[in-house]
């Protein structure tokens, strides 16, 4: 997120980040969703290879979401999803043989809200409640009553919470200015005026 050693990025806001590679390093409890975030993905690839798209999206989605979660959809979102999933497999292996070590978080130094619904799967909730630990500017938000589509069912919350993370962050100053606080924000490489 920085841009250089000068210029500091607005916070980043992930929801329930997918960094399946930590949970080998969180202990026991770790340990079994790890086991459980293999599953599914054993369980998406095989029916990709067999060529049941649709079998892999249902399971996919069904992890998600909830049970039922899949026949709910419409019949176009539904077909969408399916010609999404030869990709799935590729997705789980890279987010879980990522190689970047748990101590590399310590270095990203800058204001991070992770959020998490009230009802995520293990695997999301324990990867964010152990990022705010090795974060140094990183700070956990729990969106009641939501799962991991909380962004999509709990629009409201999820944004109130980004609100007020990005209205409480500081932006350090190095020699930028604004008319209103003395420091520009930067938002990729565009300074906002």
């Amino acid at each position: 997120m920085r841009l250089s050693s000068d210029r500091i990025v607005l916070p980043a806001l992930p929801y329930e980040p997918s960094a399946f590679h930590l949970l080998k390093a969180i202990g026991a409890h770790g340990t079994a969703a790890f086991a459980e975030i293999r599953a599914i993905a054993t369980k998406t690839a095989e029916a990709v290879c067999t060529g049941d798209y649709i079998g892999a999206a249902m399971s996919f989605v069904d992890y998600w979401s909830g049970p039922g979660a899949w026949a709910a959809l419409r019949p176009s979102v539904q077909a969408a999803l399916a010609r999404w999933t030869p990709k799935a497999p590729l997705d789980f292996r890279a987010l879980i043989e990522e190689p970047t070590p748990m101590a590399a978080y310590g270095d990203l130094d800058f204001p991070v809200l992770i959020m998490r619904g009230e009802h995520a799967p293990a695997p999301t909730r324990l990867i964010a409640e152990a990022l705010p630990a090795l974060m140094p500017a990183a700070s956990l938000v729990v969106i009641e009553g939501a799962g991991h589509m909380g962004p999509l069912t709990h629009t409201l919350e999820v944004n109130a919470a980004i609100v007020r993370h990005i209205g409480s962050a500081e932006v350090r100053e190095r020699g930028w200015r604004s008319p209103d606080s003395g420091t520009d924000v930067l938002v990729g490489a565009r300074v906002l005026d």
